[in-house]
Parts: structure tokens; sequence; C-alpha cells
């Protein structure tokens, strides 16, 4: 009985751990927000860690950035109870980074290795996706929109959104600071106006990038369907057409040509 219970307790628990969250803010840093044209920037977590997040990316300069919060998944250990820092090596990590227009929150922040995300790969992917925004909205990179200004920047319909998905590890030889709160690996989606792009990176590593090719839709295709025999049809009956049109003209010379024979017999 006493082990009947205790599963249920650990169910309840795994349950209540897994129970996942939903968190839209339009909040850039300080007192700044997000321009009405980007909407809200969508983050999923659970008590634990954070899930995933997406918005549409404005590049943005952060000169007079704070100092950011810690990390939503702080773990609780290390000195004075924290998880970044010169004696772990971990920086505070934004998913959204906040040059791509990301929010200065906990829930924005992981543990991330310090060079990796500073200068290394994962930096890497935040300015080719700036460059893409960039190039899409016909931005110059050294002059930028103030933070006041971005509402009257509205690029209409080529906004470029994106959405990442951050993956953990439960167990794992690591030491627990590596491994319980960073992420392992991120995979994510940038959208622009005419292109899908699939980056995937795992922690401390370089990044993929593919452009996705969109599959023709089965509508694209039952149009197809309905039109290619349509126009065999109506080229078949023009030639059909223009077949009888040529032997009445003929018909009819003939029938002059008679006509004019006959005439000089009665003569």
């Amino acid at each position: 009985m006493k082990s009947f219970a205790l599963l249920i307790l650990i169910t309840l628990i795994i349950l209540i751990n897994s129970k996942q969250f939903t968190y839209t803010t339009n909040k850039l840093w300080k007192d700044y927000v997000r321009p009405n044209w980007a909407g809200d920037v969508t983050i999923i977590y659970n008590n634990d860690n954070i899930i995933s997040v997406e918005g549409v990316i404005i590049p943005v300069s952060t000169n007079d950035r704070p100092k950011s919060p810690s990390p939503y998944n702080d773990c609780g250990t290390g000195r004075n109870n924290i998880t970044t820092g010169v004696d772990y090596q971990l920086d505070k990590g934004h998913i959204m980074a906040l040059n791509n227009g990301g929010p200065d929150i906990s829930l924005n922040i992981v543990p991330q290795k310090w060079d990796w995300q500073e200068y290394g790969e994962w930096r890497k992917l935040e300015i080719k996706i700036n460059n893409i925004t960039l190039n899409e909205y016909g931005w110059n990179s050294k002059n930028l929109p103030q933070i006041e200004e971005l509402e009257n920047y509205n690029p209409g319909d080529k906004v470029v959104s994106w959405k990442i998905n951050i993956i953990y590890k439960d167990q794992c030889g690591m030491k627990p600071i590596e491994c319980e709160c960073q992420p392992i690996e991120y995979k994510g989606d940038v959208y622009t106006k005419d292109k899908h792009y699939h980056f995937e990176i795992v922690n401390d590593k370089d990044y993929t990038w593919n452009e996705i090719t969109p599959e023709p839709s089965k509508k694209h295709i039952n149009y197809l369907l309905i039109i290619i025999p349509c126009v065999i049809i109506l080229i078949i009956v023009s030639l059909i057409f223009v077949y009888l049109y040529k032997i009445r003209n003929i018909q009819r010379m003939r029938f002059i040509e008679l006509e004019e024979n006959i005439g000089y017999d009665f003569a």
C-alpha cells in the first residue's frame, strides 16, 4: 500500500513539473517596449526550464542595456546560490538576443559557455539572423532606428520571425551544473516573406543552417490537374475549328469554280 501511494506521489510530482505555461511580453529592457507591428514575444516554459521562444526579429542597438537578470533555470548551486560567473565559465545567455529584439527577462535567459555565446558559434548564429533581418527590412546596421522610433519603421509584409526550441538532458556524466542548467541543443526556424530556414546548434559546437524548399501544396496540384486538361481540350477544339474552316473555304472555292464553268457552257 505504501509503495502504491509513493508511486502516485511521484507521478503527481512529474505531472506538476512537466506542466507547460505560456508567457507573452512586449518588453525589451528598462521601459522600452516592442513596436506594435512586431507583436509580443511568446515563451513556453515549465517549472524547471524554458522550452521555446518565438517572435518577430527587431534589429536594435543595445548600448544602454542594463545588467541582465539571472537565468530562469537557476539551479541554486555554486557560490552565492548562482549558476553563472567566473567559477563556472558561464554567462547569462539570451535565447532571443537583445539586439534581435529579445526581452531582457529571466524567461529569456539560460546559462551558456561564456566564449561560445560572446564571440563563438552561438554569437555567429545571432549575427546571421540579424543580417538576414536587416536585409529584409532594408535597414542600415550602422544607422539603426532609435528604439523610440521603431514604430515608424514598419517593414510591412517583410517581417522576419523565428521560433527556437531548447533541449535539455536530464541524466549525463557531466557535472550537475553543466548537465541540469545548460541546454544541450537548440533547434529553430527563421521565416522571411519568401523563405524558410532551419538551424540546429549543439552546446559549445558549430551550428547548421539549411533553407527549406516548400513542397507544392495539394491544392496547387489539384488546380494543375484541372487546368492542364482544359488547355489540351482548348487546343484540340481550336485545331478542329481551323480544319473545318479550311475545308469550308475549299468547298466554297470549288462551288465558285463550278458556277463559272457552268456559265461558260451556256455561253
